[in-house]
């Protein structure tokens, strides 16, 4: 008995809860966390993790992301544990490779409900922000991509490009699907959306689109001109981001149709030859994306 007491004792300082022994690693691993700096110089791994070719364009498209954001900064409240250019590392990870929610608060060295935080708002700015570039395509595209069917959204008529499916796990084992959808303006813009916006209830709201699709001809400011995008194809680029191809829960419904809409934009903006490549501009990158 006594042997196994002392055992016991020797045995105590090793073993910690799990928790514990991530705290710990945590405040060890400091400086060494994985953050931005840790690939930036290697291209082959910043494209791997966040899809941009280079740590110039990835500055670049952070510029016109915050413009207009640093009065009040990425996250208002107290400092933040991590940087902007981290706190948009981490969501462009999330979406790169589908990771949970733990695995990223892991990575990061932040608490589940921070990731979650920065994720939220990225989320919500990146789809503000991308809803700027105007984006175009072919006739051509439009008649023959299957399946289509028209629509009036906002009072414009429009095509509904039914682009990929969403999952989302359903009870039991049954899992159901909602699409991502692209919509397609008379003059050839593009917007995009996930089908539970277009099916909403009567009274319900409906999605918000873009200035750019309109009935009649856009005019584009010089900005808006040099951010424009051409789209040869979108589907298969915009599920690289794997987060897509997850199956989610359906409280989730609301953020993967935003995260539908981020990598479209994403898509047309990162894959050639999906996009033109961008060109100066106060509100726009330059130097390509």
């Amino acid at each position: 008995m006594r042997a196994l007491r002392e055992e016991l004792a020797q045995s105590s300082g090793t073993v910690l809860a799990p928790s514990q022994k991530l705290k710990e690693q945590g405040a060890r691993a400091g400086p060494g966390r994985f953050c931005l700096a840790s690939v930036r110089g290697d291209s082959k791994w910043l494209r791997f993790y966040t899809g941009f070719s280079s740590a110039q364009r990835l500055a670049t498209f952070l510029a016109f992301l915050m413009e207009g954001e640093l009065q009040r900064g990425a996250e208002p409240g107290p400092p933040s544990a991590l940087s902007p250019e981290d706190q948009l590392f981490l969501v462009l990870v999330w979406l790169r490779l589908g990771l949970l929610l733990q695995d990223l608060a892991f990575r990061f060295h932040v608490s589940e409900a921070t990731a979650s935080r920065y994720w939220l708002s990225w989320t919500q700015l990146l789809e503000t922000r991308l809803a700027q570039v105007p984006v175009q395509c072919s006739p051509c595209y439009v008649e023959r991509f299957e399946p289509r069917r028209a629509a009036r959204v906002g009072g414009v008529r429009l095509v509904v490009l039914d682009c990929a499916q969403l999952f989302f796990a359903g009870r039991g084992r049954r899992h159901y699907a909602l699409q991502g959808c692209a919509l397609a303006a008379p003059n050839g813009f593009l917007a995009f959306c996930c089908s539970a916006a277009l099916q909403a209830g009567e009274g319900a709201a409906e999605p918000v689109l873009p200035p750019f699709l309109r009935d009649g001809p856009v005019a584009l400011s010089t900005q808006q001109g040099a951010a424009r995008q051409q789209v040869l194809s979108l589907a298969d680029k915009a599920l690289r981001f794997r987060f897509l191809r997850r199956v989610q829960p359906p409280a989730m419904e609301g953020q993967v149709g935003r995260a539908w809409v981020i990598c479209c934009y994403l898509a047309c903006l990162l894959h050639e030859p999906m996009g033109l490549a961008w060109a100066g501009g106060a509100s726009a990158p330059s130097g390509g994306l």
